[in-house]
């Protein structure tokens, strides 16, 4: 699997992750260019931190996973 494949499979994952969980609240697509570049390292999530908080991720969603920070309507956090 190519790096291109190997991180869009994650990106993938990601995405699942908040269409299964997301309450009602949708997080918006980082930017093209990011994307683009194969290197997703910041997301923006239109809902407040402790909902992003109380989201049921999948066991290790973040590890190995280039995401520095995610931005929420009341502040940014940092992922390991």
């Amino acid at each position: 699997m190519s790096k291109k494949e190997e991180i869009l499979k994650k990106i993938k994952k990601f995405l699942k992750i908040f269409s299964e969980n997301r309450n009602g609240y949708t997080p918006r697509k980082s930017t093209e260019r990011t994307v683009a570049n194969y290197y997703l390292t910041h997301t923006t999530y239109e809902g407040t931190q402790s909902q992003w908080n109380n989201i049921n991720k999948v066991s290790g969603w973040n590890e190995k996973s280039p995401i520095a920070t995610i931005t929420c309507t009341d502040g940014v956090i940092q992922v390991n």
